[in-house]
């Protein structure tokens, strides 16, 4: 389900913040994408006290648009029956923004899942690998920053 060894990024430990991501697979899905958005669903430690996304999940985006993102509903159970298997919770959905910034589109803010984190990451081709990731959370009708989590380098 979620093997190998992801380079994770490690924030202060706080109630609702993000503690660790697999960048590297968010990162090599979303180039591989490139230039339509990567979607995803990734796993989270059972911690009430911290957000800490330890294993990702690819799905298969389905939306006719390249700046869009859908997933199959039925395999985002699959997805979510797996996690529970291999002892974790659904944590987060991630999404990346080809060409553009990472802040949530209007679209974003309409859809995001409540108790979810909403992670997205900007997307350049421009070879140096970089790209910008957000987190989010919806607190009302809008999506909220969860905590700043910088540039992801390769």
């Amino acid at each position: 389900l979620c093997a190998g060894a992801d380079a994770l990024v490690h924030t202060v430990i706080r109630k609702d913040v993000i503690t660790a991501i697999p960048i590297q697979r968010l990162r090599d899905h979303a180039r591989a994408a490139f230039p339509r958005e990567a979607c995803g669903l990734l796993g989270r430690a059972p911690d009430p006290t911290v957000i800490r996304l330890v294993c990702y999940q690819r799905m298969a985006n389905l939306a006719a648009a390249t700046d869009r993102f859908e997933m199959d509903p039925i395999a985002v159970v699959q997805g979510e029956q797996q996690l529970r298997a291999a002892g974790l919770e659904l944590g987060a959905v991630f999404h990346s923004h080809p060409g553009a910034p990472p802040t949530p589109s209007t679209a974003d803010h309409a859809e995001a899942w409540p108790g979810l984190a909403q992670l997205i990451l900007s997307v350049r081709w421009n070879g140096d690998n970089s790209g910008e990731l957000t987190a989010w959370m919806r607190r009302g009708d809008r999506l909220r920053p969860l905590h700043p989590i910088g540039r992801c380098l390769a």
